[in-house]
């Protein structure tokens, strides 16, 4: 739909209309199956169904809680860190450094980063969260391997042709062929969805008790969140191995693409005003 609406710029109010009335879509049908969920039989049959009264456990003191963490993380500690790095290597790319690869020949401007970039990515992160319901190799032992080597987007992407306004490239461009970009992206989406969901299915097995299954997993959510944040600083960093700054005329734009500018990009690239900024490429 973003996609459908995109060259319509001129009409601004029309593509509005369309986002917020699938968000109010999504609101009622989420408010009317409150109301049909006692219908199902699965409900009701869980609902009504009687349950053994267990004994309340003791609250642990702090020191208790501390030491309970060291266990359960020195249990799950290779699978935290393959949870830390999926993240922090897909978030050190995408959005910050895709969005600002520019064109040779694919497509139009106006089309290019929304569709190579941004629908590429989701279309195939979501392909790639499904692929362990069918596969699930490598095991736990040996993941770490494949997720360690996705470092190696870092300077594919670099050796595009990324550039931004105001700066100028250090070195050349490798790959100057759009599909070859494409299909880097492609490959960075599906192992991100396959191996983020492998990692946190691997973390929480690891540890067998039941009664600390909740801190497991509040374990490994911390490192998906840290991994998150750690990727998107990171993405300020990156791209000074490859960009200098260069003196502009005072109406360009003279800074990097911010943190927020870059998380933002989700949204605002299939908006209906959202251009392309354009740049020389190197």
């Amino acid at each position: 739909m973003s996609i459908s609406v995109f060259p319509g710029k001129e009409d601004q109010t029309k593509s509005g209309t369309l986002y917020f009335s699938c968000a109010l879509f999504i609101l009622l049908v989420a408010f009317g199956s409150y109301f049909l969920l006692p219908l199902s039989k699965f409900y009701r049959y869980y609902i009504n169904r009687p349950t053994v009264p267990s004994e309340r456990p003791s609250r642990m003191t702090f020191g208790e809680r501390l030491s309970t963490l060291r266990r359960v993380f020195g249990m799950m500690r290779l699978e935290c860190w393959n949870v830390f790095f999926v993240f922090f290597v897909t978030l050190s790319v995408f959005p910050n450094i895709m969005v600002n690869v520019q064109r040779y020949s694919m497509l139009d401007d106006e089309y290019f980063r929304p569709v190579i970039t941004i629908l590429n990515f989701s279309v195939f992160a979501f392909i790639g969260n499904l692929i362990p319901f069918a596969c699930s190799a490598p095991g736990p032992r040996y993941v770490w391997i494949p997720i360690l080597a996705r470092i190696i987007f870092f300077p594919f992407f670099l050796m595009c042709n990324y550039n931004e306004i105001g700066y100028e490239r250090r070195f050349d461009v490798w790959f100057t062929n759009d599909y070859v970009y494409a299909v880097g992206g492609m490959l960075l989406a599906v192992t991100s969805g396959y191996f983020s969901s492998l990692a946190m299915m691997y973390a929480s097995s690891k540890v067998k008790d039941s009664r600390l299954a909740p801190m497991a997993g509040q374990l490994a959510g911390f490192f998906l969140v840290l991994g998150i944040f750690a990727g998107l600083m990171f993405s300020w960093l990156l791209p000074l191995t490859v960009l200098r700054s260069t003196s502009v005329s005072p109406d360009e734009v003279t800074t990097p693409v911010s943190i927020s500018t870059a998380v933002s990009t989700l949204a605002t690239l299939f908006s209906s005003d959202a251009t392309p900024p354009s740049s020389t490429i190197i």
